[in-house]
């Protein structure tokens, strides 16, 4: 008869299914007896450190996440929150401008083309195209002489523009006094030279030989021939504090804003010297009204 207890190694019940604590303390016995014990212990401690590093590895890991969320998120929620800024600007779009080596200065209006020769005896300028206004340095030694399609315009110090047409050249004195001399009919006629002041003109005819008749131009005409030279100004949400002063630079009456409107902006675009279509756009969007002020200035105020 056999016995009916249960051998160590087998499960109560059952004659072929080991159980799991007999195994384990088979195996053991197993290693003590024949020296092995010791590497079953390095794989069990290797394996262990193994589970370790994976768990602090998973940790890490979702530390990371968390970081790079924390950086990146509140940066983006952060970037939406601030509203856009407008962009406030003035352009100032003037006419081109170049100084000379003498410190003459020249203003080219569009399309104007010039060369520019100088000697140590002269100072010459060739106007190939275009209209082209002259603020001359005074030297007296070197005649300052612009040359447009044969035809001279002879200064020392003086301002004046000269207007290259296809038939015509046009010549207009602000300061001082030029010579102008017409081309000859013939090689060996003498040209016609005329003295033209400030505030007068004169027209050379290129088609027709002879000398060019002198007039006055009265001052409406003049500053609107040479409007181009004006700037224009281009507002975008510009405060008036800022806005009022280029046209004070620019134009022909003194404005004295009330500081209380100096927070409104201004936009649009205007000459320079057009104060009476800044006072119809001020009254319009602002109701702002030009009012004669002490000294002759003009007050920019509300009613």
């Amino acid at each position: 008869m056999k016995d009916s207890a249960a051998t160590p190694g087998r499960r109560a019940g059952s004659a072929d299914e080991p159980s799991p604590v007999a195994t384990g303390l088979e195996a053991l016995s197993w290693a003590v007896s024949s020296g092995a014990a010791g590497e079953v212990v390095r794989h069990v401690e290797a394996r262990r450190r193994r589970r370790v590093r994976r768990r602090i590895a998973g940790v890490a890991g979702i530390a990371c996440l968390g970081l790079v969320g924390a950086w990146l998120f509140p940066q983006a929620a952060a970037t939406s929150a601030v509203p856009p800024i407008a962009a406030v600007s003035t352009v100032v779009v003037t006419p081109e401008t170049r100084t000379l080596a003498d410190g003459s200065i020249v203003e080219l209006r569009p399309g104007a083309e010039i060369r520019v020769e100088y000697g140590p005896s002269s100072r010459r300028v060739v106007l190939r195209a275009g209209e082209v206004h002259f603020q001359v340095t005074k030297d007296a030694a070197r005649p300052f002489v612009v040359v447009a399609s044969g035809v001279e315009v002879r200064a020392v110090g003086t301002a004046f523009s000269v207007d290259l047409g296809k038939r015509a050249v046009d010549v207009l004195v602000t300061e001082g006094r030029v010579a102008v001399t017409s081309p000859p009919a013939t090689v060996e006629a003498t040209p016609a030279v005329a003295m033209v002041d400030a505030g007068q003109g004169t027209t050379v005819s290129l088609e027709v030989a002879g000398a060019a008749a002198v007039r006055s131009v009265p001052s409406g005409e003049r500053r609107e021939r040479l409007n181009w030279r004006v700037p224009l100004l281009e507002f975008s949400g510009t405060p008036l504090a800022e806005a009022i002063p280029m046209f004070n630079r620019h134009g022909r009456r003194h404005l004295v804003l009330d500081p209380t409107l100096g927070r409104l902006q201004l936009s649009g675009t205007l000459r320079a010297d057009d104060t009476d279509s800044l006072f119809i756009l001020l009254r319009n969007e602002f109701g702002i009204i030009a009012a004669p002020g002490s000294a002759g200035h003009t007050e920019l105020r509300r009613p």
